[in-house]
């Protein structure tokens, strides 16, 4: 669940960063709230801040399961964008 969350953020922060550049998890909290039973598992983001080099970043873990969505996780990161070098990419 740790990995779904840190990707969805991590997509959520280079959507709003310039091309040529890269995005890298500088610090993460999450709170686990329910096990994760369903029929699929949903992350949802919001960007809280977009700064210069850091952005502050939400998301919310949901399970699925015959119409009904449960909140199981809260992830808030700290993203650090970075400037594409040589070979170095996203």
């Amino acid at each position: 669940m740790s990995a779904i969350a840190d990707t969805a953020v991590g997509y959520a922060a280079v959507s709003l960063m310039p091309p040529d550049t890269a995005a890298l998890t500088t610090e993460l909290k999450i709170n686990f709230m329910a096990r994760a039973s369903g029929e699929r598992i949903v992350a949802r983001d919001e960007v809280v801040k977009a700064g210069r080099t850091l952005t502050l970043v939400r998301t919310n873990v949901f399970t699925e399961a015959g119409g009904t969505r449960k909140l199981i996780a809260l992830l808030v990161a700290t993203i650090i964008m970075l400037e594409a070098k040589g070979d170095f990419s996203d």
